[in-house]
């Protein structure tokens, strides 16, 4: 695993970064290994830090981006990620008259979105995903993805256009966001849409989500910084909306023009560099009511988990568990099971067999779908068991 330390802001290509909050040597989050025998235990530097120039947040830190070639996430299993996805294609279908287009997805996982879009609106669906793993199962949907990286070599050899692109939370993860823009706007028609939604640092800074800075995730975006980004290449951003996914989230719709409006968020800014000065002191209050949670199920000799993504890592690293304490954990991922957690070694395992463990106490990593896995977990072993929140 290559890790290098950027000197240049990635948005405006700025040298004058100011550190935020630096976190120390962290364990890769969503690195997972097959035998307990072959224990992997991969950390780095994680440094928030922040461009004086153009206010773009961001990692020091770049990640190699190999890491995404065995990459697992799919929300398909959790029936209100299906559900969110339901609406998301018929928002697209409805509102936005997405219907019998030529569309790509950057990122598409395993197809799911697109497969939606293809049913809903009568698309022609195309996409592009790292991992082959996902590909695979997209194949199964019978939704054809390139498994490869959007980049230059890629976009350059891409003859066709496209009337729509969607790009759901893959920008957080690019470490060259001008090339990335460039080639999207080189496929996309010219009267064409571009969809994006990423992580919302506002909402995460104002929720406490210090869970969502992790190693893959290196920019973190604001409407101010990812606006002025797209407008740099022509897109001007038409409509923007809140959602709730991933612990909150900004939707955004641009339109490719030859002359973007660039939108005034210096409010949002001011609340959001008003929350990043307070970062070390917010932090460190986190730190102390999610230990305190824990406290007080001090008797508890062991802990299960539920959700093995990638917030799961950070938040055993907060309280500094590990298999020790919470030798296995649950997850609906299929990839995922019979594998284990870099660092921490807690072992994967369907919630199916959830039943044959009888865990006492089950601390529910996924906190954006805790009120449906609380319902599950009860529902599989009984109303005895002890469920322990994460949320703060």
């Amino acid at each position: 695993m290559i890790i290098c330390s950027i000197k240049n802001c990635r948005l405006c290509g700025s040298s004058e970064l100011d550190t935020i909050f630096d976190f120390g040597n962290f364990p890769l989050a969503g690195i997972y290994y097959d035998k307990i025998e072959e224990k992997t235990e991969i950390t780095a530097p994680m440094t928030l830090i922040r461009c004086k120039k153009c206010g773009h947040v961001q990692l020091k830190e770049t990640c190699d981006p190999e890491i995404y070639q065995d990459y697992s996430f799919s929300g398909q299993q959790i029936p209100s990620y299906c559900k969110y996805m339901e609406i998301f294609s018929n928002q697209l279908v409805e509102k936005f008259k997405i219907s019998e287009k030529k569309i790509f997805e950057v990122g598409a996982s395993d197809g799911f979105l697109l497969k939606l879009l293809r049913d809903d609106g009568k698309n022609f669906v195309d996409g592009i995903e790292p991992s082959t793993k996902l590909c695979l199962s997209a194949e199964k949907k019978n939704v054809h993805l390139y498994n490869d990286y959007f980049n230059k070599k890629f976009y350059d050899k891409i003859e066709k256009k496209f009337d729509c692109i969607i790009v759901r939370h893959v920008l957080e993860h690019i470490d060259d966001l001008n090339s990335f823009f460039y080639g999207l706007k080189k496929i996309l028609e010219d009267d064409g849409f571009l969809f994006i939604e990423v992580p919302y640092l506002k909402k995460t800074l104002s929720n406490s989500l210090f869970s969502n800075f992790f190693h893959e995730h290196i920019n973190y975006f604001t409407l101010k910084t990812l606006s002025e980004l797209a407008a740099n290449y022509g897109f001007e951003l038409l409509t923007f909306q809140e959602n709730e996914i991933h612990g909150g989230s900004i939707f955004t719709v641009f339109k490719k023009t030859f002359n973007a409006t660039r939108l005034n968020f210096d409010d949002e800014e001011k609340v959001v560099l008003k929350d990043l000065q307070n970062f070390k002191i917010d932090f460190s209050n986190y730190l102390i009511k999610l230990n305190n949670k824990i406290k007080t199920f001090k008797n508890e000799e062991i802990f299960h988990g539920y959700g093995a993504a990638q917030r799961t890592f950070n938040i055993l690293k907060f309280l500094n568990l590990d298999y020790k304490k919470v030798p296995i954990i649950y997850d609906l991922n299929k990839n995922l099971q019979g594998k284990y957690l870099n660092y921490f070694h807690s072992k994967i395992i369907s919630p199916e067999d959830m039943l044959e463990y009888n865990p006492s106490t089950v601390i529910i990593f996924a906190s954006s779908y805790e009120d449906e896995i609380a319902h599950l977990i009860k529902e599989k072993i009984g109303s005895k068991v002890k469920i322990l929140s994460m949320q703060i």
